[in-house]
């Protein structure tokens, strides 16, 4: 698991990704999107330069800002910043659990199209990780075995009723969480939309044959039992 850090670092960036250390999750990758003001300080306006009709051009902002003489006032593309005000980017942040999701998904969908016929020792493995033989079924056994790729702590079982346990429930299922059956069968969420989810699970049937693979396929919400997801995953809206 990522250790914990209670420590903010912002870093004014381009349109680059960068890394930073933000407060519950150690590291998450940012983007900037565009540029606001938090606002603050003198908000006493320049009568000549700094109006709406006669903003500052950006140059004159940095230069204003790196010798401490900012008075406050408009600046082009850029809105109202009042002196004093920290200037920082809207951002879009992508932490652990964007990144962990978008991983889990990934690899579930790379196993599509594994089955009993020709991949009998990769689904052999996959029982073997969680003290189980073949055969047997093996639909939790695959899900353990991504989010284990996917470095996720997961239930780890070939039993679906831990996955059933597992983390906690949701209501808003999202890519990478686990959809439990309403019969003995459990998958991962790889695409949502507003009624609807895709979902990639092991042990499933084909029409017109008697193995059993990797499949890909859409269901309703309603037919699942639930939806759950990792405790520890958090809404990068929220932070």
């Amino acid at each position: 698991m990522v250790p914990r850090s209670h420590t903010w670092h912002i870093f004014h960036i381009g349109d680059e990704l960068v890394t930073i250390k933000y407060k519950k999750i150690m590291t998450t990758t940012i983007k900037k999107v565009t540029l606001k003001s938090l606002k603050g300080g003198n908000t006493q306006v320049d009568p000549t330069k700094g109006t709406v009709t006669n903003p500052f051009t950006q140059e004159e902002y940095n230069s204003l800002c790196n010798t401490g003489e900012w008075p406050g006032g408009y600046v082009e593309a850029m809105g109202y910043i009042a002196s004093q005000s920290i200037v920082l980017p809207t951002v879009v942040i992508y932490g652990d659990e964007y990144i962990n999701r978008h991983e889990i998904v990934r690899i579930a969908e790379g196993y599509v199209g594994i089955n009993t016929h020709d991949n009998v020792e990769l689904i052999t493995q996959w029982l073997n990780a969680v003290g189980c033989s073949y055969p047997n079924a093996w639909c939790a056994a695959f899900v353990s075995a991504v989010f284990r790729e996917a470095g996720v702590d997961g239930a780890n079982s070939a039993a679906v009723n831990a996955w059933a346990s597992w983390g906690q429930p949701t209501n808003s299922s999202q890519i990478g969480d686990v959809a439990i059956y309403p019969w003995s069968h459990v998958g991962i969420v790889v695409e949502v939309s507003d009624s609807t989810v895709c979902v990639v699970s092991g042990n499933s049937s084909l029409s017109g044959s008697s193995y059993k693979y990797v499949t890909r396929k859409s269901f309703y919400k309603s037919y699942f039992s639930s939806f759950r997801t990792a405790s520890s995953w958090l809404n990068p809206s929220s932070l």
